[in-house]
């Protein structure tokens, strides 16, 4: 009898042991424990265009702290738009300048100042501005808008200074905004604006990073019910919404979470939400004008899907968010916005969001630093080809690489290990899903290895000044509105799978990870078009030279169509889609900068939808 109840012990024992292992196999988090790098330095494209919204965050025209903060002060003698969003373009100020400090090394004394006169305003009970529950649920909703982005920056400060006073000041508007949770009318859950009040649960989570405290986790978990279906509602609150969903998931490790989210990502933003530049819509399912900050929380959404389940689909999914979307909404002034998308591309108003998206812009740069590469127990991950230096933390030392790279202008990747002595870790290098083949090579020295979920995985006996080599060979891919290579489809099954007749009407034209679009800055853009190659011509022409940016262009991927192939007297100039920001007329001026409203102004309209047949091969 005895035996019997010790064999049962052991059983129940064992049992419980497999099902730990397999809720671990389900959760990556338990088994790597990814690190962030500690600093980075970045160069290039994406240097030039963090350092213009930089530049915009720091002058004065139009950041005064006069105008930041009156979303805390609402003072009697001063307005400005949305000022009723309290917290709202402060905090997300201090946040933006705080991570890309964090993530740079840079410092900022006017983040110090802002943040100091920022604090004068908190209310005894923990909140800024006016009191305005008693305005009903709408007024409500956006001060507790305002506060939780205000929480957010907050919390980014502290984690960047360990500034105690800020991070009191910080306790004590989530200890505020946790007391309102119980007072919410979930009657309105469905109203358009409800992610007004479920954006805080980011905000906590953020909190929960900066302390460690768990009343966090419980107030987000408070929360997580509270998040809607995928429905017409404001598309930055609902994804930030998910964005704290996701670290929440990551925490607990409640697949619930994580079924809720993978639902309406792939069920229902997938299928319904997405432009083929990748952004997102001001509001779902579908509208006719995307939004900054919406793109960056949906670059931020597959950012973190990737971290909680290691599916690397995300990152390349984040990949072409950030290229595409993300770059083609940046103005040359390093703002953020309003573009409006027209039938087969974007059409030409554009309206700069000064009160929002141009430090949500900022911040998803930031982000997206952090994930260039990751460093777990057993070594580090290579997830974004950037060129860039970075500091990983790594077995209780730092483990510094440099990536070289012109990519994604051409597909030759080198990484230099700075080592202090020899050692034996791991290095795993992302592989994007569109690559059909690539090279690997070890200081030269050419290796055979097969990409697994996405990555290649080197496992070595590292030198200082050892040096990974990864080419990949780029070229222009042509998909149909499936998302099929079509060029790709004629070099498997020959010509004779085309018609000569028959046209692909929504041709969208790739190079790696970018987008290729025409651009009217060149002229008329012709409707049709027939395509037996594309030269390259891998430079500025001499006629827009004088008006180009050159640092935000990537000469590599320019194509070029003879006007003889086209149903106009104008050739087909493809280039990437994020070059807008190099040819618009901006410069540091505010054209459309009204303290009160919002005045759009034109940029060049693009199409992505090109009508394309592909003509037999001689």
């Amino acid at each position: 009898m005895k035996r019997n109840i010790f064999k049962i012990i052991i059983f129940i024992l064992f049992t419980i042991y497999i099902n730990c292992q397999v809720q671990n196999s389900k959760f990556p988090q338990k088994g790597r424990l990814r690190t962030f790098s500690s600093k980075i330095s970045i160069y290039g494209n994406l240097k030039h265009r963090i350092d213009l919204t930089v530049k915009r965050h720091l002058s004065d025209e139009p950041f005064t702290s006069e105008l930041i903060l009156e979303d805390l002060a609402r003072r009697d003698d001063y307005s400005r738009r949305f000022e009723m969003y309290e917290g709202d373009i402060s905090g997300r100020y201090i946040g933006a300048l705080s991570i890309i400090s964090r993530s740079t090394g840079r410092t900022f004394p006017k983040l110090k100042e802002i943040v100091e006169d920022a604090l004068k305003y908190q209310k005894p009970d923990g909140h800024f501005g006016e009191d305005l529950e008693g305005g009903g649920w709408d007024n409500w909703g956006k001060q507790m808008w305002g506060h939780a982005r205000l929480l957010t920056g907050l919390a980014e400060y502290v984690m960047l200074t360990d500034d105690e006073k800020v991070k009191n000041s910080a306790e004590n508007l989530a200890n505020y905004l946790i007391k309102s949770i119980e007072r919410w009318d979930v009657t309105k859950l469905k109203e358009p604006w409800f992610p007004n009040y479920t954006n805080t649960i980011e905000s906590f989570m953020k909190m929960f990073q900066m302390s460690g405290d768990k009343k966090y986790i419980e107030a987000a978990k408070k929360i997580a019910p509270l998040i809607p279906d995928f429905g017409e509602y404001h598309s930055h609150g609902y994804l930030i919404s998910l964005v704290g969903l996701c670290d929440l998931y990551g925490e607990t490790g409640n697949h619930e979470y994580l079924k809720k989210i993978e639902k309406i990502y792939w069920h229902s933003i997938i299928r319904k939400g997405v432009y083929p530049d990748f952004s997102v819509p001001e509001w779902f399912p579908l509208s006719r004008r995307p939004e900054g900050c919406s793109i960056v929380d949906w670059l931020r959404l597959n950012l973190t899907l990737w971290k909680v389940t290691d599916n690397a689909e995300y990152l390349d999914t984040a990949e072409k968010i950030l290229y595409n979307a993300l770059f083609h909404n940046q103005t040359a002034n390093g703002m953020f916005g309003h573009s409006t998308y027209s039938e087969r591309g974007y059409g030409k108003l554009y309206s700069e969001s000064w009160w929002c998206c141009t430090m949500h812009g900022l911040y998803g740069f930031a982000e997206f630093l952090q994930y260039i590469a990751t460093s777990d127990r057993t070594g580090f991950s290579v997830n974004f080809y950037a060129p860039s230096e970075i500091t990983l933390p790594f077995k209780e030392k730092e483990l510094n690489l440099k990536i070289d790279t012109d990519y994604p202008g051409n597909g030759k990747i080198k990484i230099k290990l700075s080592l202090e002595e020899k050692e034996k870790f791991d290095i795993r290098i992302r592989i994007p899903l569109w690559v059909e083949k690539y090279e690997c090579l070890i200081n030269g020295k050419k290796i055979n290895l097969s990409a697994e979920n996405n990555y290649i995985n080197i496992s070595n006996d590292w030198n200082p000044g050892d040096v990974i080599e990864l080419r990949i060979p780029l070229k222009l891919r042509l998909e149909n509105s499936k998302n099929i290579d079509l060029f790709r489809i004629r070099n498997i099954l020959g010509q004779k799978s085309f018609s000569d007749e028959s046209f692909v009407k929504e041709g969208l034209f790739f190079y790696g990870p970018l987008l290729l679009v025409s651009n009217d800055f060149f002229g008329e853009i012709p409707d049709k078009c027939s395509i037996p190659s594309l030269e390259v011509f891998n430079q500025i022409h001499p006629e827009y030279k004088n008006s180009v940016n050159e640092k935000l262009v990537i000469p590599g991927a320019h194509f070029y169509l003879d006007s003889k192939y086209t149903d106009s007297k104008s050739s087909l100039i493809l280039v990437h889609v994020g070059e807008e920001t190099a040819y618009s007329q901006y410069n540091d001026k505010l054209e459309n900068f009204i303290k009160d409203g919002e005045k759009p102004v034109n940029r060049n309209s693009i199409r992505w939808f090109h009508e394309v047949m592909i003509i037999p091969e001689k």
